[in-house]
């Protein structure tokens, strides 16, 4: 079970916009194609990701339940400009985010 996918897909396909991506006239065929054997394996974060090129790809990964308290740690996103807000490959503020958090 995907929680809302059709939030999720008009957020991506906006972003895409926003990121000069073209839209795929075929994309639901493709992410139908990418996603069987990922939706198989058992319950994770699924990932979406449409690239510049046109590939539409489909991860998962096990997110583990946590028991007990949580501790919350909160730092300052970068500035991306018109980008701010895309999810548009720059993952290095979230690896030093989680590796401060850790």
């Amino acid at each position: 079970r995907v929680a809302n996918p059709s939030l999720y897909l008009s957020r991506l396909r906006r972003d895409a916009g926003r990121l000069a991506i073209p839209w795929p006239e075929d994309f639901n065929e493709r992410l139908k194609s990418a996603a069987q054997e990922v939706l198989a394996s058992p319950a994770g974060l699924l990932r979406v990701e449409l690239t510049a090129g046109g590939a539409v790809n489909v991860t998962t990964r096990k997110v583990s339940a946590a028991d007990g308290a949580w501790s919350v740690v909160c730092r300052q996103a970068p500035d991306f400009g018109s980008l701010t807000g895309t999810k548009h490959g720059d993952w290095a503020a979230y690896r030093d985010a989680t590796a401060y958090a850790q």
